[in-house]
């Protein structure tokens, strides 16, 4: 299944904060420390969506890079 622009290995990158957002209760279950003022488990979730922005915005950032790297190479405007 693809949409004609080639294979994109760093779309898989994605799937880290899904796992990090799902493994979040069970690698972060306590409530010591508190890490900046927030309970352990409030700090990992917070550091997850941080992650989870960061992730997407690279993502976004190498498919805008892969797809002006094509449109050179094929001459199309």
């Amino acid at each position: 299944m693809t949409d004609g622009r080639g294979a994109r290995p760093w779309r898989w990158l994605l799937l880290a904060p899904v796992c990090a957002l799902l493994s979040a209760p069970f690698a972060a279950n306590r409530v010591e420390p508190f890490v900046l003022g927030l309970p352990f488990l409030l700090f990992y979730t917070v550091a997850s969506a941080v992650a989870t922005a960061l992730t997407l915005a690279l993502v976004y950032w190498l498919d805008l890079r892969a797809e002006m790297r094509e449109t050179t190479r094929t001459g199309a405007a």
